[in-house]
């Protein structure tokens, strides 16, 4: 049974990019991620030259006056990485990155734990992480201002604080 599997498998894999490319085509999309694999490529490098702090919050994306300069001559005007882990590694290196990140996984992870607990709220608020952390694979929300994706973060320290109070058992009903 699982050569039977294998065997319709391995042509699926093989002709799987290409029925991909073509779906996308027609859609008006490439396997580049509209450009931003390419970017990462380039930008990658660039967070390797200051990878434990980075560039500094803000003094990266500075057009052709900073280190963005190289990025802008190579490919697109890129206001950021399109990545919001990318830019926080630009920004404030690998251990910025890896303090942000803990700061949405912990909340992710003790949410998770209780998702199955039928609260509205609690499931809502575990979806609303992992949309988060995966809205940031592809655009950068985490470091960008604005009040367009400050929202975020306005809910974020909602969600976190109003998770723990309904998770939190009620100490007055023993």
């Amino acid at each position: 049974m699982g050569s039977l599997a294998f065997a319709f498998a391995l042509p699926g894999a093989l002709l799987l990019p290409e029925l991909l490319e073509a779906a996308l085509g027609l859609l008006g999309k490439d396997l580049t991620l509209t450009g931003r694999i390419p970017l990462w490529l380039l930008l990658i490098p660039l967070a390797l030259e200051r990878p434990l702090l980075g560039y500094g919050y803000g003094a990266f994306w500075l057009g052709e006056s900073g280190p963005s300069a190289t990025v802008w001559a190579l490919t697109w005007d890129a206001p950021h990485a399109h990545n919001g882990f990318l830019d926080l590694w630009l920004e404030i290196g690998i251990v910025g990155a890896i303090f942000g990140a803990l700061l949405l996984i912990i909340p992710l992870v003790r949410i998770a734990l209780h998702v199955t607990s039928g609260l509205r709220l609690i499931k809502f608020i575990f979806l609303f992480f992992i949309f988060f952390l995966f809205a940031n694979m592809a655009e950068s929300v985490l470091l960008v201002s604005g009040l367009g994706k400050a929202i975020y973060w306005v809910l974020i320290s909602y969600f976190v604080p109003a998770s723990q109070l309904y998770l939190t058992p009620n100490r007055n009903s023993r």
